[in-house]
């Protein structure tokens, strides 16, 4: 055999070699397609244009969609359709339509989209063809007045229109008129201030029981200085309810300053019982841990507003007792 054939058979069988290669490729290549169909490709203005987008591959592939968000190039994306799925025998179709909208005019492209898959391990891509829609205005006759594109329409009146109303009228007055039904029956009656029962005993004996029953207690000792305080004017106002019948437990320091400038009642008893209070306002609003002996202080305090306010015995009528003697 020449070399000159042995050349010849050498290139025919490279050349085939290259183009079954070449066809392979192609054929590797097509097993994913993906593309993007407009409805039209012209659109008026604000009118919805459906796209839709489909992958067609075979074999068992697995896709990333792209990540279509509120816009598409010059176009608004109004609605997302789900995804459809279709097999055909070993090929399979996934497509999804979308509804866009346009407020501009012009001639805008639908642009490209990159779908990306894997495949035993191995990543790869393809896109869609990009395509151009026409956006038209309305035509507009200059030379007529602007107008409503249509008449107002008269439209009759009718019951029917105005029943829900009516009977929210007659349910919101039916509701107050129960709303005011409970509250009256429901109200809370102002409680009657009854009096405080006064003792059996004169109010300066039970006074100076009870501070001798507080003092026994060494509360102020065991570091209950609020609760001593406490205790301690109570006693004096419960005294002065009863000895001159002052409503001394609802009222403040400075009303009970008014109440007890009397003659009946001593200045120097007048200045200790405001000075009790004062202080014990401090330790119960204030917080305020006065020193040991203001606590004995204030104690002796209360046994002389008592001694200097009790009533007054009137001496015996000495002609009498002679009398009941003989």
């Amino acid at each position: 055999m020449s070399k000159l054939l042995i050349q010849t058979y050498y290139r025919i069988a490279c050349g085939t070699l290259l183009l079954l290669t070449t066809c392979f490729s192609i054929g590797v290549s097509a097993q994913v397609t993906f593309t993007a169909s407009p409805d039209s490709n012209n659109i008026t203005i604000g009118d919805p244009l459906g796209i839709k987008f489909v992958a067609k591959y075979s074999g068992n592939k697995t896709l990333k969609w792209p990540e279509l968000r509120d816009t598409l190039g010059k176009f608004e994306i109004l609605e997302k359709g789900k995804f459809d799925t279709v097999k055909a025998g070993s090929e399979t179709l996934i497509s999804q339509q979308l509804l866009v909208a346009a407020y501009d005019s012009g001639a805008y492209s639908i642009p490209s989209q990159k779908l990306f898959y894997t495949e035993n391990g191995t990543a790869d891509s393809t896109i869609s063809e990009a395509s151009v829609v026409t956006v038209n205005t309305l035509a507009v006759d200059t030379a007529k007045p602007i107008k409503p594109i249509k008449a107002p329409l008269d439209v009759a009146l009718r019951l029917k229109d105005f029943l829900p109303y009516i009977l929210g009228g007659i349910l919101a007055i039916a509701l107050i008129i129960l709303a005011i039904w409970l509250y009256r029956k429901y109200k809370k009656k102002p409680e009657e201030k009854q009096a405080r029962p006064k003792p059996k005993e004169p109010a300066h004996m039970w006074a100076d029981k009870e501070l001798r029953i507080l003092d026994a207690e060494k509360l102020w000792q065991k570091d209950e200085v609020k609760a001593y305080y406490t205790r301690l004017t109570d006693i004096l106002r419960l005294y002065m309810e009863y000895r001159y019948d002052l409503q001394a437990m609802e009222s403040t320091t400075d009303e009970i300053r008014e109440m007890i400038a009397r003659d009946d009642f001593p200045a120097d008893a007048q200045q200790k019982m405001i000075e009790i209070l004062k202080l014990s306002d401090l330790v119960k609003f204030a917080k305020m841990t006065p020193m040991y002996d203001e606590h004995q202080k204030c104690m002796v305090y209360a046994y002389d507003i008592v001694k200097l306010t009790k009533p007054v015995e009137a001496p015996a009528n000495p002609t009498v007792a002679k009398k009941k003697k003989k």
